[in-house]
């Protein structure tokens, strides 16, 4: 059975909210990530106390257990790596198997809205999903897009978006259409193994869909 977001928004209701379905997703999309409750919260955009309260949750549920684990942290002198405690995956957590069917292996995300959730990074031109997004591990990358006047800062923002809904971080490419065209005709690896692996289109004005059948024959 696929389940689709109208449905995970449902399963979130009986969860308990919204909140509790992004931390159990995180912890399902990073199966051998430990995070503490500071990383958990940043990735995800909902308050410290939240997260605390939903992985308190999980973690007398048993479906996540306490991990110490090294951690990276900016100082004044540059990074340095400090033991931490924090949480992981249980992996023996007896029905984590039907809860990743309703998490993870359902639709992440309605496919459709990807053109919203980008159209105020700049003039989209072309939208194609691979990797995470449609449930396929051997793909190189997650997403390709293709936008002419690009605003770099509205872009991330609605990328972190996304990746805090999902619950992990995506690999992408972004072009303007003339490097994407560039790239294309010097057979650029990372842009043909998007259409080599399964992908779903999601938006295509210019038609570069049928440029790459063409040229594939």
């Amino acid at each position: 059975m696929v389940y689709t977001r109208c449905m995970i928004k449902t399963l979130a209701k009986i969860l308990g909210g919204e909140n509790k379905v992004k931390v159990m997703r995180l912890f399902l999309m990073n199966p051998e990530t430990p995070f503490d409750v500071a990383e958990a919260a940043s990735k995800l955009k909902i308050s410290p106390s939240s997260t605390r309260q939903e992985i308190n949750n999980l973690l007398a549920s048993g479906m996540i257990k306490k991990k110490s684990y090294s951690k990276e942290i900016k100082t004044k002198r540059g990074t340095r790596r400090k033991q931490t405690n924090g949480f992981i995956l249980n992996i023996n957590f007896p029905i984590l198997e039907e809860i990743r069917a309703l998490l993870v292996e359902s639709e992440l995300l309605d496919k459709n809205s990807l053109t919203d959730r980008f159209s105020k990074s700049g003039v989209l031109r072309f939208i194609a999903i691979s990797g995470v997004l449609i449930g396929e591990d051997k793909s190189r990358m997650d997403a390709l897009f293709v936008i002419d006047k690009i605003d770099e800062k509205k872009f991330r923002k609605s990328m972190t978006d996304l990746e805090a809904e999902i619950g992990k971080e995506l690999t992408y490419a972004v072009f303007d259409t003339e490097e994407f065209l560039y790239r294309t005709q010097m057979f650029d690896k990372l842009i043909w193994d998007m259409f080599d692996f399964p992908h779903e289109v999601t938006l295509d004005k210019k038609q570069f869909s049928t440029m790459f059948i063409r040229s594939r024959r």
